[in-house]
């Protein structure tokens, strides 16, 4: 499977969660700059089922008010959708560079 585009939904949070860590659904929001936590999890799922990524259920974090978050983490994308990620990051940094 080709990597999902940078300009989809499924794209900006793939680009979101690739070597970031834990985060919430409102943290990948943020980054990919969607509009919210539940347009996030759907494309969580879709990357699960539909893409290959690895992404186990959601972590829950018992906070010091008794609150609870959950934390996603994208533990491994398919090696054809990594190389590509890789690819177009080292071309940003191309091009970063030479401006």
């Amino acid at each position: 499977m080709r990597r999902p585009s940078e300009h989809t939904k499924l794209g900006k949070v793939l680009r979101a969660m690739y070597r970031a860590g834990p985060m919430t659904a409102g943290e990948i929001r943020s980054k990919a700059g969607l509009p919210s936590d539940t347009a996030v999890t759907a494309r969580i799922r879709e990357l699960r089922n539909e893409c290959g990524c690895d992404i186990p259920r959601a972590e829950p974090i018992k906070q010091l008010d008794g609150s609870t978050i959950y934390k996603y983490e994208l533990k491994r994308v398919p090696l054809l959708i990594r190389l590509e990620l890789e690819r177009e990051r080292r071309k940003s940094c191309a091009h970063g560079v030479a401006a």
